[in-house]
């Protein structure tokens, strides 16, 4: 069974029309540790994240998709 997202955040690109998700699911247990979805895939490096990893994870993967411009 595939948990449902706590929080979910779409990044479109317009000009190559390509698009990126984000998602995080609450550990049941642990209120401040998340696992880490991109695209659909659980990560592999670390499947675990607490929220100050993740925002900044996500800060260097927009500056990643910035630069594609």
């Amino acid at each position: 069974m595939r948990l449902k997202a706590d929080i979910r955040i779409s990044i479109k690109n317009n000009v190559t029309g390509k698009s990126h998700k984000i998602e995080l699911i609450k550990f049941p247990n642990n209120s401040r540790r998340f696992w880490f979805r991109f695209d659909g895939v659980k990560s592999k490096k670390s499947p675990e994240v607490t929220l100050t990893q993740w925002c900044n994870r996500l800060r260097k993967l927009l500056k990643m998709i910035v630069r594609e411009f």
